[in-house]
């Protein structure tokens, strides 16, 4: 068995398979081979090097069985960054995934969509969360509670902008608006009603 260098020249996706051209022997292609994975049994990851790359693999003397190591980076291929300290996935479409070890920093830069599916719970714990969408957000479920860290009922919520409300509205507590107010519809009240100046205008049942 030795060391070979060479492209790939034919994949299989459903077996995990590929063949290689060798340079060195008369432009010889192998036979199908296996391509060395990290898991293939009860964990398993998928991954295939593609036609035209160049690959390093361990074959017989007629370059016939082997198996394919792994890919190499070259003059026409480079390293997508240069960092020791960085993790990097880069795919064809620019979407990439990357790992920072210095600054402890993990970033996802996709360029589609992105769908995450989980059977139970999901729990995000983090000093500051932070969601930006330049169309819209929708939130979709039976019930939405807001409630505070550590259960002294002290939970600022600030809406800045437009709020509509379609169904029923339950207020517990102290009401407090600044601004007019329009209703279309009775309004009707138990207890005192209030001016600026906090005279009582009405008492309403």
């Amino acid at each position: 068995m030795s060391l070979k260098f060479g492209i790939v020249s034919q994949i299989d996706p459903a077996r995990g398979l590929a063949r290689v051209r060798f340079g060195d022997s008369e432009n010889l292609e192998s036979y199908w081979l296996h391509v060395l994975g990290a898991a293939t049994m009860k964990n398993k990851l998928y991954h295939l090097p593609d036609v035209g790359e160049g690959v390093a693999c361990h074959m017989d003397e007629h370059c016939e069985n082997g198996v394919i190591l792994g890919a190499l980076y070259s003059k026409q291929d480079i390293p997508p960054v240069s960092d020791q300290d960085k993790y990097h996935i880069l795919f064809e479409d620019g979407t990439y995934i990357e790992y920072d070890r210095a600054a402890h920093k993990l970033t996802a830069n996709v360029k589609g969509s992105v769908e995450l599916h989980a059977d139970k719970d999901v729990t995000i714990d983090t000093r500051r969360f932070r969601v930006t969408a330049s169309q819209e957000i929708d939130l979709r479920t039976p019930r939405f509670t807001v409630d505070d860290l550590d259960e002294s009922g002290d939970c600022d919520t600030d809406w800045n902008g437009v709020m509509r409300l379609r169904g029923l509205l339950e207020h517990r507590g102290d009401y407090e608006h600044t601004g007019d107010q329009m209703n279309t519809g009775d309004v009707s009240a138990t207890g005192t009603i209030m001016d600026q100046s906090g005279n009582s205008n009405h008492h309403a049942h």
